[in-house]
């Protein structure tokens, strides 16, 4: 393959199969997004002085995965001293994961400037930072909800960890519509802050202290007076201590609310303002007259249409629909807690692989399939509770079916990364773990 400094292709490959991949890769640009809050007050001057200390030998992409792999880490400690989410990991577990998780945001922040400063930036460092974090942000979540002892048969642990997903995704498609990712003053930096001092106070404090210690005044007025006179059943965990699998209700009859409760109405609001405010803001970039709309849409890129925005959201919705259906359906079945474990698994790669998808469809100019196979995995998930124990080729396995879905789910998120990964680094003629350019032999 020959390229001019512009990015064109020349000779044979102008032509190819692969020409339109090649074509969008050498033509990708980075631009910078806003920044939030507390972007601009310390995180930025603090991810430059981490990039500054870097050895110029080092990756980015060797940093933005060992960021993935911390809290690969922090989530196999917890759910492995907690599986069922309900806060029963000892107290150095929150702790650690305090920690592991601030390791990851700071080498997810100071990735991209190691990359800016040794000029190695590319979209294959796009795919790894972004689908690191597709990923990652589900486990968080599910972090977050053993963390407040919630117990993954709570509708409101499931509610936690899709509706980050989807404002995760949303997030991104205003990268894919308007070129540039939309973030606001208050992002995903300052729940990310939040979530790690919360594992700090758990850490020090236990995860008792969240409903015995740690309560807010419920405001006399309305609509709050209603909830004082209330008893709510949420029909899961939510605030329960860990092993009272029957405390189903939450009484505010005391006229107090536990701080866990606070904490996560707080991002719920945050998330749902955010995933209308993205949704508004790539729907007005198509009210805006012809020429002066955001130039991939200008430009015709693929699934930068309204229809291809829909057809994005309907790929999305599918994903959790299915997730959400496999976990009412393991609810009324009674599936014993591993079956819950396996499905956050399966939902975060199917996520992550969805992610991936989204994001070649912006680096490489690649249309998105009508039914992307991964917006499969969860639905298919949900098919095998409600069906799996008529499934004769399922007896005699040896494993249970829920894991076979999981590893499933890691599978083809993990082969389809590596794929085009490995694709993206031959056109750019790069290694994907060290900085420089090689040559074909």
């Amino acid at each position: 393959m020959v390229a001019t400094r512009g990015g064109a292709l020349t000779g044979a490959d102008a032509a190819g199969p692969d020409a339109d991949f090649k074509r969008g890769v050498l033509g990708y640009k980075y631009v910078s997004p806003s920044c939030s809050v507390l972007e601009r007050l310390y995180l930025n001057s603090f991810w430059d002085k981490c990039a500054a200390s870097y050895p110029d030998w080092l990756a980015p992409n060797i940093i933005t995965l060992t960021g993935g792999s911390c809290i690969l880490l922090a989530f196999s400690l917890a759910f492995g001293y907690s599986p069922g989410g309900c806060g029963e990991a000892p107290s150095w577990v929150y702790g650690v994961a305090a920690v592991l998780y601030f390791a990851y945001q700071t080498l997810d922040g100071s990735d991209g400037k190691q990359a800016r400063r040794t000029k190695s930036g590319s979209s294959l460092g796009e795919l790894m930072d972004h689908g690191v974090d597709a990923v990652t942000t589900g486990l968080i979540a599910a972090m977050m909800g053993d963390c407040f002892a919630l117990g993954t048969r709570s509708p409101i642990f499931w509610a936690f960890l899709l509706s980050g997903q989807i404002a995760f995704l949303l997030s991104n498609l205003t990268l894919v519509h308007r070129g540039k990712q939309t973030f606001y003053d208050v992002d995903v930096m300052e729940v990310q802050t939040a979530m790690i001092v919360s594992l700090l106070i758990t850490g020090f404090a236990g995860v008792r202290w969240w409903r015995d210690d740690a309560l807010v005044p419920i405001p006399s007025f309305f609509p709050f007076s209603m909830l004082a006179e209330s008893k709510m059943d949420f029909g899961g965990r939510l605030g329960s201590y860990p092993g009272e699998w029957n405390d189903d209700t939450l009484d505010f009859t005391s006229g107090y609310a536990p701080l866990s409760l606070v904490f996560m109405g707080c991002g719920m609001m945050g998330v749902t303002k955010n995933i209308i405010s993205c949704s508004v803001d790539v729907l007005r970039s198509y009210a805006l007259p012809e020429g002066s709309r955001p130039s991939p849409i200008e430009s015709g890129n693929p699934g930068c249409t309204l229809a291809g925005f829909a057809h994005q959201c309907a790929c999305l919705a599918m994903h959790v629909a299915g997730s959400w259906a496999a976990f009412q359906g393991m609810r009324e079945k009674a599936m014993p807690q591993d079956a819950y474990l396996a499905l956050i698994i399966c939902t975060c790669f199917a996520f992550g692989d969805l992610m991936d998808r989204v994001l070649i469809m912006r680096v490489a100019k690649v249309p998105l399939t009508l039914v992307p196979p991964v917006a499969l995995i969860t639905p298919g998930f949900a098919a095998m509770v409600r069906h799996g124990e008529s499934v004769a080729l399922l007896d005699g396995l040896g494993v249970d079916w829920w894991w076979l879905l999981a590893g499933a789910a890691i599978l083809v998120h993990v082969s389809y990364f590596v794929a085009v990964s490995r694709k993206i680094a031959d056109v750019l003629q790069i290694h994907p773990f060290r900085i420089g350019k090689w040559k074909k032999k």
